[in-house]
């Protein structure tokens, strides 16, 4: 009758620490998912800040070229040019991005 209690004991002791463990773990899962899901949220709406800039880019070498008679494209390389830090994506890579959904996610 002793060995039963006891071992009845260990079994829910056992029982307790797996779930304990099991919950941790998938705590630490989910929790993990939301930080992924929130960088995703994230790098949408900078992807979509980064286009405006593309496209107020755009607008001033227009207005630009208008007023100096250059074309629009020598501006834009001379412009670059003096950035310290050039950029690595296009416009339409940017496009390419938002529109087929690479991030996974409804729209932000």
């Amino acid at each position: 009758m002793n060995e039963i209690i006891v071992t009845n004991l260990i079994t829910a002791i056992a029982t307790i620490s797996a779930s304990f463990i099991g919950g941790y773990f998938m705590y630490k899962s989910n929790n993990k998912k939301e930080e992924l899901n929130k960088l995703r949220k994230n790098s949408y709406k900078y992807l979509q800040e980064i286009k405006a800039f593309y496209e107020l880019e755009q607008n001033y070498i227009e207005e630009l070229s208008s007023i100096t008679s250059k074309r629009p494209l020598t501006i834009k390389r001379k412009m670059r040019n003096k950035l310290k830090t050039k950029p690595s994506m296009t416009s339409n890579d940017v496009d390419k991005i938002l529109s087929n959904n690479y991030l996974d996610i409804n729209n932000g």
